[in-house]
């Protein structure tokens, strides 16, 4: 009886030593890449992302700050324009911003001033309007 217990307990022993089977390695394997796939796609994602909001805001500070120079110029001396521009606002002929202005006049005392910046990738450009007023002489 002695023989048969100890060789019982060294079978569950033998099994208990053989560790993984082929098809567990193998589905946690398939789990890993799934999960390496997820993150890079992510990440990815994460990538186009700040390249758009990178964009974006460029044009933001661009339209920004034309509108601001546009502001405290002469009423009478603006005029419609259209411009491209690299990232920091420089007049560039292959510049990937195009800022464009449209002045209209409303009224005698009134000039409406639309700034409005494409940028690349954008879904849609930038638009500034402002009212800027001139004195009738």
């Amino acid at each position: 009886m002695a023989m048969t217990t100890t060789t019982t307990g060294r079978a569950r022993r033998r099994r208990a030593e053989r560790g993984f089977s082929l098809i567990s390695v193998m589905v946690a394997v398939m789990l890993l890449t799934v999960g390496v796939l997820a993150v890079a796609r992510s990440q990815t994602l994460m990538l186009a992302t700040t390249t758009n909001v990178n964009n974006r805001t460029n044009a933001l500070e661009i339209g920004r700050a034309h509108v601001e120079w546009l502001r405290a110029q002469n009423p009478n001396n603006l005029a419609n324009t259209d411009v491209r521009l690299s990232a920091t606002g420089v007049a560039s002929s292959n510049g990937a911003y195009r800022r464009t202005v449209t002045v209209v006049d409303e009224g005698s005392t009134l000039r409406r001033v639309t700034v409005q910046v494409s940028y690349p990738r954008q879904t849609q450009p930038v638009r500034f309007v402002t009212l800027i007023y001139r004195a009738t002489t």
